[in-house]
């Protein structure tokens, strides 16, 4: 897995997570292939514009919790992939992010996921 640092508050982590996500609702899917504290980046064969506020959900691995939250569209790239970023998170999203992050809903260590 890779940490990404250049222009970006956050560290970021590789992994692949199936997200579904949508305006109305998250009827899109596609795979989560890295996330952070402030957004994922989504790969899928449907992207939205610049600037769209959607709406994400997905489970962390191996574990059943659901995450939903609004995330605001940041770029788009050849329309195979879009940056978003989460919107108004509440201490329960806070925490699946970080288990997910920090590897505890992985089931590895926080030093393997950051080699």
């Amino acid at each position: 897995m890779e940490i990404a640092l250049e222009r970006r508050n956050h560290a970021r982590l590789s992994l692949q997570l199936k997200v579904n996500f949508g305006i109305e609702n998250p009827h899109y899917s596609g795979v989560i292939d890295s996330m952070s504290f402030g957004g994922v980046r989504i790969l899928s064969a449907h992207t939205f514009l610049k600037g769209t506020v959607i709406k994400l959900r997905f489970s962390p691995p191996n574990d059943a919790t659901v995450f939903e939250s609004q995330a605001a569209v940041v770029w788009v790239q050849d329309k195979k992939s879009m940056g978003v970023h989460f919107l108004g998170l509440q201490p329960g999203q806070i925490l699946i992010l970080e288990r997910i992050l920090t590897g505890s809903a992985t089931g590895k260590s926080f030093s393997d996921m950051w080699d």
